[in-house]
């Protein structure tokens, strides 16, 4: 029943894709253009099929608002897009759908622990799915970047970090705050009106959820720093590969063994959320989600189709 939420929560909290807690990219980087595919189901089931549509613009569009692309490198990159995104409509999509009825068969009297931990351990396996496609076209790219490119790069991420130390100097109840909001927002999203007393044990829920910002700011601002020493080495396609492979598909195992610990009892945590709110759902609460997954089998079988 959590499909959204969990796909927004756990996968997606970055602008247009993967992992609220925090996956290494979203640590070099916001706005990650090899997971925009999949981040792309992500949208709401009403512009599912549009935004699906106008997925190769998009991701184009992303690309080049990091790397001031040339011409050359745009007209390759059409066509690296739109192969994988052909792929995924060919492949993953058939999962996606496979995934969502089974979720829909689980959720209708409720979901357990174990249940959850099912749909999030097929997420994971889906991110992979996407990240071990698209990382060897993603190095070669990487690897002819010029250095006025990577520098224009190098100056998108610090207007990023801005905006990100920004939400930082926030007290910790004005971050609580907006943690609050958007769960109430989301969770009304997907199984419509909460009442008051929903809304209230919701919020002490969220704010109970452990908070990794500041952990996670100074992470990244390791990471980002060898990332652009990785593309200022000039060792090659090949190299950047078995780096990317190392940051980007087993994930935790990159970080430092503090914030292993840390994502581990967030992930949990999480998971925890979702049972108790599952819990105090009614009947037709449930009834909504089970309508929003139905529109997006149906969204995505259409795509599959067309």
């Amino acid at each position: 029943m959590y499909c959204n939420m969990l796909w927004k929560n756990w996968v997606g909290k970055t602008p247009i894709l993967w992992f609220k807690c925090s996956p290494t990219w979203r640590i070099i980087i916001c706005r990650k253009w090899w997971v925009l595919f999949l981040g792309i189901l992500l949208l709401a089931s009403c512009t599912l099929k549009m935004a699906y549509q106008y997925a190769d613009w998009i991701a184009l569009w992303s690309i080049d608002d990091y790397f001031d692309l040339n011409s050359e490198q745009k007209e390759r990159l059409e066509t690296t897009i739109q192969r994988h995104l052909t792929w995924h409509k060919n492949s993953e999509l058939l999962t996606y759908v496979a995934l969502l009825k089974e979720l829909k068969q689980k959720s209708q009297d409720g979901l357990d622990f174990e249940e959850i931990d099912w749909f999030f351990t097929n997420i994971e396996q889906l991110r992979k799915n996407l990240v071990n496609r698209v990382l060897p076209d993603t190095s070669a790219f990487l690897a002819d970047l010029t250095e006025e490119q990577i520098q224009f790069f190098e100056t998108q991420l610090l207007e990023f970090n801005e905006s990100a130390l920004e939400r930082a100097q926030l007290s910790p109840e004005e971050r609580l705050e907006r943690r609050v909001e958007r769960t109430l927002e989301l969770l009304e999203d997907w199984f419509g009106e909460l009442s008051p007393d929903q809304q209230k044990e919701i919020s002490q829920l969220s704010r109970k959820l452990p908070e990794t910002l500041t952990e996670r700011i100074k992470l990244r601002e390791t990471r980002q720093k060898e990332f652009i020493a990785l593309l200022r080495s000039g060792r090659g396609a090949q190299v950047i590969h078995e780096q990317l492979i190392v940051w980007f598909v087993n994930v935790e195992q990159a970080y430092p063994s503090h914030y292993q610990q840390m994502i581990r009892e967030q992930k949990e945590a999480v998971k925890q959320m979702m049972l108790s709110v599952d819990r105090i759902l009614i009947p037709e609460q449930r009834a909504h989600a089970i309508e929003q997954i139905d529109e997006l089998i149906e969204d995505m079988e259409d795509i599959i189709s067309s």
